[in-house]
């Protein structure tokens, strides 16, 4: 059954013709022919490597290769019963095979050896006898179509002739019935190739080694507008003109495609323009090159044109169309860039959910808020994972298909889960469907959100300082004035008992006492200033923290009189350090003002100590003692752990000296128990 060469292009048959007629001048040798086949098919198929096995006994021999197959492989044995050559030579059919690493008819290892992962397979029969098969190779997996499949098969025909006629001639001297035979398969394949290229629906022009015409196909003669009945050359021009692809210049002879290929250029997509007289003209593309046997020795010329007439005709159009297109299309490009660069530009975040809940667009703004870093990890996601309530984008949602718009403050979640604030308008949309859309504009008002706190809070610090102030400002002031009052009800009855030394000496040291209490808290309320404003600053010295301790019991000596039953002291070396002494004096001062007040009386410890890197001040006092949910919060602002009104002051004592401490890098806790009393430890670094 002959193959059917319908379904093949043009140049691939031109190449097939060509290496046919290779194979034809190739000689009676019959190395020459089959080495020609294999090159042959390196050239058409431009596959790995190709190569003919001849059968011998039980073996298939390497007759030919190309490719990636070295000549150090010529004579290699294939048995018959155990290779796919060998189911080929057996069924006479031609063998596929796909993919080396699944076929077990294959030798796995010598094709990982040569990088094969597929392999046709095709026999080649002359006069009913299996003379051997044509295979050719693949790296990659199933390589190999139908049309390869064809043209293999067409050059397997072609080889099985050449090497029965190289057979014949071998055997011409014993077997006169062979040369004609084998004229008479030569004359079948001409008749072949003059009925493929007669009914080809391109034009194939071909010359021999001399230049003189040996192909004209009929599609050609047809193009050339040449009558049926054949007329020598030299009369054709009366016929037509040639021209170049402007269609006004006259093409030369020296300039028309198959003389350039007979020459030797290779020709490739040359337009030229035919026209027949009183006739349109029309319009080709014309490949070709020179012809040339196994030996280099040129045959000849062949050209394959392809009528293009309107396609050209019709690009003038397109070309009218296209610039109209492309200047519409530019014009619309700059004004959609325009606003998507200022979209995607923009310091708000953006995005569009479509009617399926999932995210079709977000801009750079809004990936960065929600932590994300392109685009791709967000489309097709569902907006319900970027929101700590899942329910959000379903109530945003509801709002728009009632009221057509929403603005809704809510709380986000990023990528990598931490949470954020932010306020969001929303408005219902349709796209060019006329589907629903939801466009999205997003602002981050975490900051607003803690400034809005912070500011609520201050508020609510002020007035409850406020109330503070007022009354532990009121209670010195109140006993001032009654004092004074006192002094001038007394100056105004002369009586010598009313001013004597001890009387007067009593009360200018109440004065001195209200007087200190209102300086006390006119410093606390200073330094609150200075740490809410960021300007308290500390001086830093050298000094000993157990002569400043001892020097502050010193001074303070008259005024602990008769509030505490004994105050103790040890330390069993002297702890010096650099910090801010006055700050340090504060500290020390306010925590055992503290464990006055809140003491009962009874005796009080203070031990000071260091280690290799911090010092170490601890203040017990033996009073009511802390609960565990109060110690939370007593160096809060305005806390007072007992809030009874016989204890006086704002509550800013333990806060102050909480911010004087981690100043200094350090840091203070509290250790209580109710009804044992309290300890409260600070930690200095020794060095700042």
């Amino acid at each position: 059954m002959e193959p059917n060469l319908s379904a093949l292009n043009s140049k691939i048959l031109e190449k097939i013709v060509f290496l046919q007629t290779s194979v034809a001048h190739a000689g009676l040798r019959l190395p020459d022919v089959m080495q020609t086949i294999v090159d042959g098919i390196q050239s058409i198929l431009n596959f790995e490597g190709s190569v003919i096995e001849v059968l011998e006994d039980e073996h298939l021999v390497y007759k030919a290769v190309s490719g990636q197959l070295t000549t150090g492989t010529l004579g290699t044995k294939v048995n018959v019963h155990s290779s796919l050559s060998g189911l080929a030579v057996k069924t006479q059919q031609v063998q596929r095979c796909n993919d080396t690493e699944i076929d077990p008819r294959v030798d796995l290892e010598t094709c990982r050896k040569l990088s094969v992962r597929s392999m046709i397979v095709v026999p080649f029969v002359t006069s009913s006898e299996i003379c051997g098969v044509l295979k050719v190779l693949s790296s990659r997996v199933g390589a190999f179509t139908s049309s390869d499949e064809l043209i293999i098969s067409v050059l397997a025909d072609s080889l099985a002739a050449s090497l029965h006629n190289a057979k014949e001639v071998e055997r011409r001297a014993f077997e006169s019935q062979s040369d004609q035979k084998n004229h008479l398969e030569l004359h079948e394949q001409k008749e072949f190739l003059t009925a493929l290229l007669e009914n080809l629906s391109d034009g194939v022009v071909a010359c021999d080694a001399k230049g003189t015409l040996t192909i004209f196909n009929k599609k050609l003669r047809e193009w050339h507008g040449l009558p049926p009945t054949d007329i020598s050359p030299e009369k054709w021009s009366q016929y037509y003109d040639l021209y170049h692809e402007d269609g006004i210049t006259p093409m030369k002879t020296s300039e028309i495609p198959l003389i350039r290929a007979f020459h030797g250029e290779e020709v490739k997509d040359s337009v030229m323009v035919i026209a027949i007289k009183n006739k349109a003209p029309k319009t080709f593309l014309a490949s070709g090159q020179a012809i040339f046997d196994s030996h280099k020795i040129k045959m000849g010329a062949v050209v394959v044109m392809h009528d293009v007439t309107e396609q050209r005709q019709s690009h003038a159009e397109i070309s009218r169309l296209n610039q109209n297109l492309e200047r519409i299309v530019e014009e619309r490009t700059i004004d959609l860039q325009l606003k998507s660069d200022a979209l995607d530009n923009s310091l708000n975040g953006f995005d569009i959910i479509n009617s399926k809940g999932q995210f079709i667009f977000a801009n750079k703004a809004y990936l960065k808020m929600w932590g994300y870093e392109t685009l791709e990890e967000v489309l097709g996601t569902s907006p319900a994972l970027h929101c700590a309530d899942p329910d959000t984008p379903l109530k945003i949602i509801t709002a728009l298909k009632k009221y057509g718009e929403c603005n809704i403050e809510f709380l986000a979640k990023r990528k990598d889960g931490s949470t954020f604030d932010v306020q969001m308008w929303a408005r219902l949309a349709h796209d060019i469907n006329g589907e629903e859309i939801y466009p999205t504009t997003s602002i981050d008002i975490t900051n607003l959100k803690k400034h809005e706190r912070e500011l609520k809070e201050a508020i609510r610090y002020r007035d409850e300082f406020l109330s503070i102030a007022s009354h532990e400002l009121k209670t010195p002031l109140t006993s001032l004035k009654l004092m004074a009052q006192l002094r001038v009800r007394n100056l105004s009855r002369p009586d010598s008992e009313k001013f004597q030394v001890e009387k007067l000496r009593s009360q200018f040291q109440s004065d001195i006492t209200q007087l200190d209490r209102l300086n006390r808290l006119v410093d606390d309320m200073l330094d609150i200033t200075r740490i809410n404003t960021g300007k308290l600053t500390l001086q830093k010295e050298r000094f000993n923290l157990c002569q400043l301790t001892q020097t502050i019991l010193t001074r303070e000596q008259d005024v602990l009189e008769g509030k505490v039953n004994d105050i103790k002291i040890d330390y069993s070396k002297a702890v010096v350090g650099v910090w801010d002494k006055f700050r340090i004096e504060q500290v020390v001062s306010n925590l055992l003002s503290n464990a006055i007040k809140y003491g009962q009386g009874k005796p009080i410890h203070i031990h000071i100590s260091q280690d290799e890197k911090m010092a170490i001040l601890i203040i017990k006092d033996q009073g009511s003692g802390i609960s565990v949910e109060d110690q939370e919060r007593v160096f809060d602002r305005f806390e007072r752990v007992d809030s009874k009104a016989e204890i006086s002051g704002l509550g800013l004592g333990l806060y102050i000296v909480k911010q004087i401490v981690e100043m200094h890098q350090g840091h203070i806790t509290v250790e209580s128990q109710l009804g044992l009393g309290s300890s409260f430890i600070v930690r200095l670094p020794l060095e700042l």
